[in-house]
């Protein structure tokens, strides 16, 4: 078997046409898990909010025994109450994709990183407070996502082949070690809130983030963000010619905003060597 999706809105609808009952189809798995022999190669799960969950415990099993077959790509999309990842995903070493929403982030002392991790897509993700500022080694990843993530500070990374970053409503996300990345050609940066709900946040960091563009290929942003910069007064952030830069989308823009509008035709003066623009307007609230 190398396919394994479990997906307990399946399980709800088939107690609704009378077949067995959440608890039945979780007993299903267990036994389907427990028994089988070989690599899982790929392990979605789902988890709705009409499941009443007492404890993840029967997660947890699942994620031990993913543990010990070589699983390559792991998918947990939890719609249910905020789960704590369990320590045995964190021994994966053979994962390439990881996506994961609604989790609590904390690996165990000692860990690493994952040598294999080629895409990572995280999402209403908290990163444990306590990580001890240990460097999480991820050599092999080219993506990365950060979706509306708390914490962010703590994801103490290191990957030094990471080409694409997006980073949507993260407040402390500019201040990653992985913006140093020299690959890094492509970057979306998408606050999708006022700046004044962002109160000193390190201010971004936007002196390392803006320093870096000249080598960044593509570059998206929303109009928030071109607010937050125009604050900032761009020609303090944005020093240099972004030579390299071919693609520009700003999204969520107000054509009847100045700060926007400012911060756009700055932008478009820095960029001499431009092949593509793109704009979506919206009103912004």
């Amino acid at each position: 078997m190398s396919v394994l999706n479990v997906d307990f809105d399946f399980a709800i609808k088939l107690s609704s046409k009378g077949a067995f009952d959440p608890n039945g189809f979780i007993r299903v798995i267990n036994k389907i898990m427990t028994h089988h022999k070989g690599p899982i190669f790929r392990f979605v799960l789902y988890i709705p909010y009409e499941i009443n969950l007492d404890s993840f415990q029967e997660v947890d099993q699942w994620m031990l025994i993913l543990s010990r077959n070589s699983v390559k790509q792991f998918i947990l999309v939890n719609s249910n109450l905020v789960y704590p990842l369990h320590s045995s995903v964190f021994s994966c070493m053979e994962l390439k994709y990881l996506g994961i929403y609604n989790c609590i982030f904390k690996p165990p002392i000692g860990f690493e990183g994952f040598p294999n991790l080629q895409s990572c897509n995280l999402m209403n993700i908290h990163f444990g407070d306590n990580l001890g500022g240990t460097v999480i080694n991820l050599p092999q990843l080219k993506m990365l996502a950060l979706d509306t993530c708390g914490n962010v500070k703590s994801f103490n990374i290191k990957a030094v082949n990471l080409r694409t970053l997006r980073v949507i409503s993260c407040l402390d996300a500019m201040s990653l070690p992985l913006l140093h990345s020299e690959r890094l050609d492509v970057v979306q940066i998408r606050l999708l809130k006022s700046k004044v709900d962002f109160p000193r946040v390190e201010r971004f960091n936007l002196a390392v983030m803006l320093s870096k563009l000249p080598m960044v290929v593509s570059f998206t942003i929303d109009g928030y963000f071109l607010k937050f910069l125009a604050a900032e007064k761009f020609p303090k952030w944005l020093p240099h010619e972004a030579k390299c830069l071919k693609k520009l989308e700003f999204q969520s823009f107000n054509f009847g905003d100045l700060d926007q509008l400012e911060g756009a035709l700055y932008m478009l003066q820095n960029s001499p060597n431009l092949k593509g623009l793109h704009v979506t307007h919206e009103q912004m609230v």
